[in-house]
């Protein structure tokens, strides 16, 4: 943590991260669409392959919007353009109303990346507790028995 904001992405206590879970359940492309994130082309300055569009992160809620800026996955420019500032619930119900093919893999996406939220959230709390150590009610109890 530097002056208040933490960096990287966020972490299960096992150290895997939203960006390996979604690349292990989704495969190596583009969790929405499918597709390659990106495109090689050649770079006459560097004398190597260079990509031309690379993966963009990828937020569930914009972090504009109050979104955590450390729950993030890698999406191709295209989709993560597409998806704007919504969130991946909305934008599935918008996909599946245009009738665009990704509103299956999106809308599993969603389900996946909240449910790995959740269970990182619950973690960190268990944590946060075990931190304090145990805590003596006796003193509110009394106060509330008054």
């Amino acid at each position: 943590m530097l002056n208040g904001r933490t960096w990287g992405p966020l972490r299960t206590r096992d150290g895997v991260s939203l960006p390996d879970a979604v690349k292990a359940r989704f495969g190596k492309g583009c969790p929405c669409c499918g597709r390659r994130h990106m495109i090689w082309r050649w770079s006459p300055k560097r004398g190597k392959p260079t990509p031309a569009a690379a993966a963009t992160h990828a937020h569930d809620f914009a972090v504009a919007k109050g979104g955590d800026n450390r729950c993030w996955f890698f999406a191709c420019f295209q989709c993560n353009n597409d998806q704007g500032s919504l969130d991946l619930v909305t934008w599935t119900r918008k996909l599946r109303y245009d009738g665009d093919p990704r509103f299956v893999r999106v809308e599993e996406l969603a389900v996946f990346v909240r449910r790995w939220v959740a269970a990182v959230g619950a973690e960190e709390m268990a944590e946060a507790r075990r931190a304090l150590g145990p805590i003596d009610h006796s003193a509110e109890l009394r106060r509330l028995s008054r």
